[in-house]
């Protein structure tokens, strides 16, 4: 099977589950999504990685896949010749850039608090934050970034300048809590968002976070 049946498989599948999805009621969708939400938070740390992760290569690939179906034989062929080559951290920092532009949205800077934030859909899900969670992680932070250490710069009207950041997006159903919450310089931040090592850099503030909230 080629790429561009596959993905049109795919795309049939989505239609037809997004069609299922419009028939049932409010209430069974509200059913739906909360036992969804409820399996994601049984899961461990660990395997929460490990789905985002499988969730950013399955959109990477289908985006991929649709992108190939559209040039030329030889265009295909040099394509598949250079992400064969790739190391699998390449591929999957490539994967973590190709979802992180999918999810990301105009306040991805200083996104903030709750296990469950509310949301409204309009062209995408917008997510309260709690100010207070980001001020205490500031707080915390003492003007460091918590990533690598830095001194943050010095604010017009005084003060370390840093930026905070959700390690497990809100859009992944990640907590508003000072757990999930780290204080960043403006480099990293903004790597943690859109450099090649996203993903590496997702595991390292994991493990940051938890070293600072035993």
């Amino acid at each position: 099977m080629t790429e561009e049946q596959k993905e049109q498989r795919r795309a049939y599948k989505a239609k037809k589950e997004r069609e299922r999805y419009a028939r049932l009621s409010k209430a069974e969708k509200q059913r739906k999504n909360k036992a969804m939400l409820d399996r994601y938070k049984s899961l461990s740390p660990e395997e929460k990685l490990r789905r985002r992760s499988l969730e950013r290569q399955t959109y990477a690939q289908r985006k991929r896949g649709a992108a190939l179906a559209k040039t030329s034989p030889e265009q295909r062929k040099r394509e598949v010749d250079r992400w064969a080559k790739l190391a699998p951290e390449q591929q999957e920092a490539e994967n973590a850039l190709a979802f992180e532009l999918h999810i990301r949205s105009t306040n991805a800077i200083d996104d903030l608090g709750t296990d469950t934030p509310d949301h409204s859909l309009s062209e995408e899900w917008s997510y309260a934050r709690d100010k207070k969670v980001r001020d205490a992680v500031l707080r915390r932070a003492k003007g460091k970034c918590e990533l690598c250490g830095q001194l943050g710069f010095m604010k017009r009207r005084g003060g370390r300048y840093l930026e905070s950041h959700h390690v497990i997006f809100l859009a992944n159903e990640g907590a508003d809590r000072l757990t999930n919450v780290i204080a960043l310089c403006p480099n990293d931040h903004r790597e943690a968002h859109f450099g090649k090592r996203s993903a590496a850099i997702e595991n390292e503030m994991v493990l940051k976070l938890k070293s600072i909230n035993r």
